[in-house]
């Protein structure tokens, strides 16, 4: 935050209006303010304090006590300070609370306090960002990042506060600090890493209980034990799907034998029909032979009969072993 300038109207020992243009040292980033005690130097910054936050630099000044003892019961106090912020420019005006000698009649009337914060752009243009004592506040602690107390503690320490800032607690400088040199990224990366590392002692310890676990379920005492275990157990079990492989290839093959096996639709209709013919052939060779020992027969007719008798036997046993084969196919 840059000032640009600053006007006070019956503010501390100022009776009047007194107006400081900081413009005038121009790129000087050092400046002394001087004078004897009660001249107003603390005013000064008391007057800046107050337009930005509402309170004074510190905290021994309360803001009714801000009016100037000096300045006439009509003159309004009122503090006004034009100041840059990232190259942009912000006015902010505050009033106090105060007693006001009345428009008409005789007496003194309240005015509450007031405030109005504006934008001005590169053309002059003036954007209002906020009309209320509390919403002002809040905008410029968001445009400069500080609180009231931060900022007197840091931007301005007036006679002798500085010391304030070194007796704070740990919690509180650091909050100031960070603000000061914006290292809460570093803040947030310190707090992702001890997360991170938080994590990783719990994964550690869930691992190491799982660890325990194991050992205790294979009864092992350690872990090269428990991998001499499961070694072991994995060579069995290959042993055991080795064995289940070769069993179901053999019942596969099996399988596929009964299937080389099985009648085709003509061997079926073959062994119909060579049951028929094994009983034609019984049937004729019995009948054979019934005639054969009937007597009745002419010598011709029993030459006939006896050379047929052989026949008849060869073709049944050719038809029976034939009739066996495809029988032993049909019973798989």
């Amino acid at each position: 935050m840059k000032p640009r300038r600053l006007m006070m109207q019956a503010f501390g020992p100022y009776a009047d209006k007194e107006t400081i243009d900081f413009t005038v040292l121009k790129n000087h980033q050092l400046f002394l303010i001087t004078g004897p005690t009660g001249s107003g130097k603390t005013t000064i910054l008391d007057a800046m304090t107050f337009a930005l936050y509402g309170t004074a630099s510190g905290d021994l000044r309360e803001n009714h006590s801000l009016r100037s003892d000096y300045a006439s019961p009509k003159v309004k106090t009122e503090v006004q300070l034009v100041f840059t912020n990232q190259d942009r420019t912000y006015e902010v005006t505050r009033t106090p609370e105060q007693e006001l000698v009345k428009q008409r009649g005789e007496g003194t009337r309240s005015v509450p306090a007031g405030a109005c914060l504006v934008e001005i752009d590169d053309k002059g243009e003036r954007t209002l960002l906020a009309s209320s004592y509390g919403a002002v506040t809040r905008e410029v602690e968001a445009i400069l990042g500080f609180k009231a107390a931060q900022f007197r503690q840091l931007m301005v320490l007036p006679q002798g506060e500085f010391r304030r800032f070194l007796m704070a607690d740990s919690k509180e400088r650091r909050i100031i600090l960070e603000t000061l040199f914006k290292t809460q990224a570093y803040r947030k990366l310190e707090e992702a890493l001890d997360a991170r590392a938080k994590a990783l002692k719990k994964d550690y310890e869930e691992t190491a209980a799982q660890k325990t676990h194991l050992l205790e379920q294979a009864q092992t005492a350690s872990l090269e034990e428990l991998v001499q275990v499961l070694s072991e157990n994995k060579r069995l079990l290959k042993e055991k799907e080795k064995e289940a492989a070769k069993t179901q290839e053999e019942k596969t093959a099996k399988v596929r034998l009964n299937e080389k096996r099985r009648m085709s639709f003509k061997e079926k209709r073959e062994f119909e029909q060579l049951e028929q013919e094994i009983a034609a052939l019984e049937a004729e060779k019995q009948s054979i032979e019934e005639a054969l020992c009937s007597g009745a027969l002419s010598v011709e007719e029993l030459t006939e009969k006896s050379k047929r008798l052989p026949e008849l036997t060869d073709l049944i046993d050719e038809k029976t072993m034939r009739w066996l084969e495809l029988s032993e196919i049909e019973s798989n």
